[in-house]
């Protein structure tokens, strides 16, 4: 009896840390995975932008708008200058009424 108790605890106690393991190596892929994305989208929108740097606010923003729906995840866009001011914000992105960044980390 003692050792099939043994057994069994000590198979709980290598499950446990399996199941630990897997867990936390799951997070840090899917967040990876994330980062990276994000990083893409930003190289996407800054090519976007400098392709379209010719054209006015209004075209910009409309063009903006119209991209952004393409692809999931770009109702949720806001595009800010350097001193903090909203160059655009997606109509979801208006309606929860982020503040612009205070301080550019670049």
């Amino acid at each position: 009896m003692r050792l099939t108790l043994w057994y069994l605890a000590s198979f709980f106690v290598v499950l446990f840390v399996f199941g630990a393991g897997s867990y936390y190596a799951m997070q840090a892929s899917i967040l990876e995975e994330f980062d990276r994305d994000l990083k893409l989208r930003i190289v996407g929108i800054e090519t976007f932008l400098d392709d379209q740097s010719q054209f006015g606010t209004e075209k910009l923003g409309h063009e903006l708008q119209e991209h952004g729906q393409l692809r999931p995840g770009g109702e949720l866009l806001q595009i800010s200058d350097g001193s903090g001011n909203w160059l655009f914000a997606s109509e979801s992105m208006r309606h929860l009424g982020v503040r612009a960044p205070d301080k550019l980390p670049f």
